[in-house]
């Protein structure tokens, strides 16, 4: 049954009001970041980067950061006032160990907050959170040297941890030659975008992964922004899918700044570059080397060559070149897999909490469907009459950078579109659903089964 008098769970009251830009610098070492221990949730990813957003903000040289919870709760959109569940989510982050990449320079592990704190401030009435981040990561994540831009608004707008999660790495290629995403075993980017480490690969079928998480992943980035398009890249060996990446297309918009090495120095190992350059190849083909094979395949070959060059009891290469390209084709040197952990007996069920959220979401975002079908459905004059009480009224709070896109595109914004019909369906279906409405609604969109 349709939602007839309810409101989404998120509405416009909630999106971010500073002055700024909400912009922040993300390093590259913590867009695909890959839990080890802990699950990673879509609250505790978005919580980690209002954080890091604020800590970016008042400065590097600190041990720990502390922000009125009020700030958090607006600029992560959570709404419910049981703050046990931020409490649970902050234990996560402080309990989850993280691999932490830097391609061509280091791997670290550590979780994602070292400490996280909440206490009243001195006035006896308003609550603080205090965090720290592991000392060995703090200045690659408040200043990092290599990061992608990304805005606190289009963050909060994705709904599902593999839309996020994908959101930010299709961000982080966008700019790179050719568009491509790293190269990787389908079994690795399960964990990247479910951020649950305990997912038992081996039973897992990919057939249902690409259908449950990388589908619908890729749809709701597609739809909720206009800025990139991204398509999933199947690599097979037979009949079976073995790698997987992804193609970033950038539209005709000016891209995200990166820092200041520019696009291609931020996104690209340049000390492999300098390697594959080194051996004589022009930096044109080094760079198409890069973009179409896994670097620690690059890395390994180029051991390799080196090793056999610098070995003097035997003939000097003619072609080094040439020799690379042979060793990069038939894999030499090819590192040993690492071992597997032991499989379990199933994958965790979600729990009956996250369940309900995802009815909640599922709703919110039926309504907002329908705000959008009721709008198009009316004349000229009322939806100007719509659109001028958005402009004279939430517009004005909303964060800059989806202000540029309504002053640019209007409704042809993606970004901007969609906090217009959250705007339009929260004063439409003023009052929240029931936990019965949502019960009906689960059961007939199958989202739960009856019996």
């Amino acid at each position: 049954m349709p939602p007839t008098s309810k409101k989404p769970v998120r509405s416009l009251a909630t999106v971010p009001s500073a002055k700024d830009s909400q912009e922040m610098r993300k390093a590259v070492e913590a867009i695909a970041v890959t839990p080890r221990s802990g699950r990673i949730t879509l609250l505790a990813r978005r919580v980690f980067n209002i954080l890091l957003y604020h800590a970016q903000l008042q400065g590097a040289h600190r041990e720990t950061y502390r922000l009125p919870l009020s700030q958090l709760l607006t600029d992560s959109r959570f709404e419910s006032n049981n703050t046990e569940i931020l409490k649970e989510h902050l234990r996560q982050m402080v309990a989850t160990n993280v691999e932490w990449h830097s391609p061509g320079r280091s791997w670290e592990v550590a979780s994602l907050l070292a400490s996280a704190k909440l206490e009243k401030g001195e006035d006896g009435h308003s609550v603080w959170i205090e965090w720290a981040y592991a000392p060995t990561i703090r200045d690659k994540l408040v200043k990092p040297e290599v990061y992608t831009r990304m805005t606190l608004e289009m963050i909060t707008l994705l709904r599902t941890y593999a839309g996020a999660a994908l959101y930010e790495i299709a961000l982080r290629y966008r700019t790179s030659p050719q568009g491509y995403t790293m190269r990787e075993d389908w079994q690795w980017w399960v964990p990247v975008l479910t951020g649950n480490p305990d997912i038992d690969t081996d039973r897992l079928e990919y057939k249902y992964f690409k259908r449950d998480i990388i589908n619908p992943a890729i749809s709701e980035v597609n739809t909720l922004q206009d800025e990139l398009k991204v398509t999933l890249l199947e690599h097979k060996e037979g009949r079976r899918v073995k790698q997987l990446q992804f193609h970033i297309a950038a539209n005709s918009q000016p891209s995200l700044a990166l820092g200041a090495g520019g696009p291609v120095d931020d996104l690209i190992d340049m000390q492999l570059l300098g390697r594959m350059m080194k051996l004589g190849l022009p930096q044109e083909d080094a760079q198409q080397l890069y973009v179409k094979h896994d670097e620690n395949l690059l890395r390994s070959a180029l051991d390799h060559v080196e090793q056999r060059m610098a070995d003097g009891s035997l003939q000097p290469l003619n072609n080094p070149v040439a020799y690379f390209r042979d060793a990069l084709r038939k894999g030499y040197a090819r590192k040993p897999a690492a071992a597997k952990k032991p499989a379990l007996a199933a994958a965790p069920p979600v729990s009956a909490k996250d369940h309900m959220q995802r009815i909640r979401d599922a709703y919110a975002d039926h309504q907002l469907a329908m705000a959008r079908d009721l709008f198009n459905e009316q004349d000229a004059a009322a939806r100007e009459r719509d659109v001028r009480r958005f402009e004279e009224g939430p517009f004005r709070e909303l964060a800059p950078a989806i202000a540029k896109h309504w002053r640019a595109k209007r409704l042809d914004s993606k970004p901007a579109a969609t906090v217009f019909f959250r705007w339009l369906a929260s004063e439409t279906w003023p009052e929240p659903p029931t936990d019965a409405e949502l019960l009906t609604f689960a059961l007939e969109k199958g989202l739960l089964k009856a019996g």
